[in-house]
């Protein structure tokens, strides 16, 4: 007596979920198990698919080996869950709300810069050279130090929180 399976049966024990897929073996080689009606020998479908699925030798670009598809995808996967634990507990910020306070000090900096030929006559009139490099100086440092305190991380989320 000749056991045999049906389409059914060696979809739910290898997990396939469409029959389309078996067509597709069929086509790659699994027509050796078929019987017909439906119905295929479990030891020659057995054989084939531990030949050709399980170990396939001929990897490549027109064959991806399902292996390591299948880890790509729990990769990837697992690494959704790790962003979504971090951004839960408060660890990542949204993207978005970190450009635009990022936008937000480039602007206040740029502007301070910008101001700077309006207000430098008041503060350089009657002072010798040296005396107006300094003062110069000393207007650059107050708007980098500005910007270097107000960019901190800590500033950042507390002004997103």
């Amino acid at each position: 007596m000749t056991w045999t399976l049906k389409s059914t049966t060696i979809q739910y024990i290898f997990d396939v979920k469409s029959r389309g897929t078996l067509t597709k073996w069929r086509e790659q080689g699994a027509d050796c198990a078929y019987v017909g009606r439906n119905s295929w020998d479990p030891k020659l479908f057995l054989e084939w698919w531990l030949e050709n699925i399980y170990s396939n030798p001929t990897v490549g670009p027109e064959n991806p080996d399902i292996r390591d598809e299948r880890l790509r995808w729990e990769k990837g996967r697992a690494d959704k869950i790790t962003l979504d634990v971090e951004r839960m507990k408060g660890g990542l910020l949204p993207a978005e709300d970190v450009e635009h306070a990022l936008s937000e000090l480039i602007s206040v900096t740029k502007r301070a810069f910008l101001l700077l030929p309006q207000q430098l006559p008041t503060l350089l009139a009657g002072k010798d050279e040296a005396e107006q490099l300094e003062v110069m100086e000393k207007a650059v440092d107050e708007i980098l130090t500005g910007l270097a305190e107000r960019a901190s991380l800590q500033r950042i989320k507390k002004r997103l929180s």
